[in-house]
């Protein structure tokens, strides 16, 4: 399932980045990549509204855009 589907206080584990198109921008990859958010990361969603996603990544709480959620395919 993605990222965005995961529902509040749920803990997951990020599986792989989800590529949509063939022209896609691939600096989503490297800012998510730079916050830590990589394959096999365990991730808690704290909260979630109309347009970002709060995820707590170790010790940090990380806001990400729910488009960017829809990039990630995690594991529960």
């Amino acid at each position: 399932m993605k990222l965005s589907e995961a529902k509040e206080d749920q803990e997951v584990i990020v599986s792989k980045y989800v590529i949509s198109g063939r022209n896609e921008n691939p600096g989503w990859k490297r800012k998510l990549i730079g916050m830590g958010i990589i394959p096999g990361a365990k991730v808690k969603i704290l909260r979630k509204d109309g347009r970002n996603t709060i995820l707590k990544l170790q010790n940090s709480r990380i806001s990400i855009c729910n488009s960017l959620a829809d990039k990630l395919e995690v594991n529960p």
